[in-house]
């Protein structure tokens, strides 16, 4: 860093320079903009649809045709579906490093009012919520009837330890009461819930322990990252967030109860949100931090509003693809069912060796750009993670192809052809994080580069008259003698 840009963030260095070459070259204050334009990312790339087995291409253009919205978002909820039937019951062992993925995605996509987010949304996940509602309906009066035997396992152990207290039963009555309420409580079948929406962080670790499997946070507004961000508390809670992106156990300890343990958590979270929503988020710069949407794949599709078809001109859904995208999702659900309910571990996913070289390559061309002038710099928590999101997204995409084939779906690695699909995902969602992280307020570099400018054309006002632009901007920013007022102390 230069004398001149002393105390001001490296970010900031370029500015400074900038500011020294006006000077130098004798311009005004008045010569900057009255109001400069901030430089903002370029529009992101289009997802790549043909990346999709035919089953989930087909609903996906057959709904964002009907509903006159871009592909992009029927895309990731598409994947995010996939993510959800398979609740939790896979994982990718990528290489001799332990690199371990868990087959499960964080999405959220970010769209203006009005763009028809809850008919696509409804679209995507009707299969899950009919499988869903079956499945409990079958389950319901075993469940009712193992909750019925603990409850009168708990009354009974009540009863003999208060017994055993004053001397009318011995400990070898108690140690057989537990091992009653114990057997009781082995017995409760896991329930086979798949989706929740407005949970509360302690509502989603109960919904796990009684699943048994992977929970999907999904909703067609942005309640479910409201919550995360404290709507219920003081604070963000983004620990169960982390933990469950790497299936880490998570223990709740709870007053006058047993403790709450859950040994493999996972989670799918799918959520559309305004980006009015998403800018009204109290601890953004929290989630940035601790790495939470730096988890995120963030989708940015164009709203095409004022452009798109209406009355009959609007194509009708395609009713044999939706049937056909519900077969994709019913099997993977019946088979990830089946392992939780018979206690399996999770299914390992190996990749081919030409799958991995695909993987390889992206990791190269991710690792070039994270240098502190590389294109991903400012979103390195992200981009940090993109190669693992691309074998995540190549493992669901392989997934959903087997589905569709009605072939074995455990036994083969996972090939070429969805490895460079889910790399090729992975570098267009790039360009939707920058987007994002950019406009949102929580990327540090362009946040410090709006406050500078903003101050430098205030500048003359702040300090009635004229002044020199560099020495007043580094006083103001924190440089040059100044106590602080600059981007770091906002």
């Amino acid at each position: 860093m230069t004398a001149r840009g002393a105390g001001l963030p490296p970010e900031l260095e370029r500015v400074v320079e900038l500011a020294a070459e006006m000077d130098a070259a004798g311009h005004a204050h008045a010569d900057w903009p009255e109001w400069p334009d901030v430089p903002v990312p370029p529009r992101p790339d289009p997802l790549p649809v043909d990346v999709l087995p035919p089953a989930l291409r087909a609903h996906v253009l057959s709904v964002a045709a009907a509903t006159q919205t871009p592909p992009d978002m029927a895309v990731m909820l598409s994947i995010a579906a996939v993510s959800a039937a398979l609740r939790g019951v896979a994982d990718v062992h990528v290489d001799a490093r332990g690199w371990r993925e868990v087959a499960t995605i964080y999405t959220a996509i970010v769209l203006p009012p009005a763009t028809r987010k809850s008919p696509v949304y409804a679209h995507m996940i009707a299969p899950i919520e009919a499988w869903e509602r079956d499945a409990l309906e079958r389950v319901a009066p075993d469940y009712r009837r193992a909750l019925d035997r603990v409850e009168l396992a708990r009354e009974a152990l009540r009863h003999v330890r208060a017994q055993a207290a004053r001397g009318k039963a011995t400990r070898a009555d108690v140690e057989d009461a537990r091992a009653e309420l114990d057997a009781a409580e082995a017995a409760v079948p896991p329930l086979p819930r798949v989706l929740a929406a407005d949970a509360t962080p302690e509502a989603l670790v109960r919904l796990l322990a009684d699943a048994r499997a992977g929970i999907a946070v999904m909703a067609p507004e942005a309640d479910p990252l409201a919550i995360a961000d404290g709507r219920y508390s003081d604070t963000a809670r983004v620990d169960e967030l982390l933990r469950c992106w790497s299936a880490e156990p998570i223990r709740m300890d709870r007053i006058a109860r047993e403790p709450l343990r859950v040994d493999r958590p996972v989670l799918t979270l799918a959520v559309c949100v305004q980006p009015a929503a998403l800018e009204a988020l109290q601890h953004a710069r929290v989630h940035r931090g601790r790495g939470v949407w730096g988890r995120v794949l963030w989708c940015v599709p164009p709203h095409g509003l004022g452009t798109r078809l209406t009355g009959a001109d609007v194509p009708a859904l395609d009713a044999a693809a939706a049937e056909r995208y519900a077969r994709v999702l019913r099997r993977l659900l019946d088979a990830a069912d089946a392992d939780v309910r018979a206690g399996r571990p999770p299914r390992v996913l190996l990749l081919a060796p030409e799958a991995l070289d695909e993987v390889y390559a992206f990791e190269a061309e991710v690792e070039a750009e994270l240098h502190d002038e590389g294109a991903l710099a400012s979103i390195r928590d992200h981009a940090g993670k993109i190669v693992g999101q691309a074998v995540r997204l190549a493992a669901l995409l392989e997934l959903a192809a087997r589905a569709e084939d009605g072939g074995p779906l455990w036994e083969r690695e996972i090939g070429r052809w969805a490895a460079a699909g889910g790399v090729r995902l992975a570098r267009a969602l790039l360009s939707h994080a920058r987007h994002v992280l950019a406009t949102a307020g929580v990327d540090r570099a362009l946040a410090d580069l709006r406050y500078v400018l903003r101050r430098l054309v205030r500048l003359p006002d702040e300090a009635g008259g004229e002044p020199g632009a560099l020495r007043d901007l580094l006083r103001a920013g924190g440089g040059g003698g100044s106590t602080g007022g600059g981007p770091a102390s906002r």
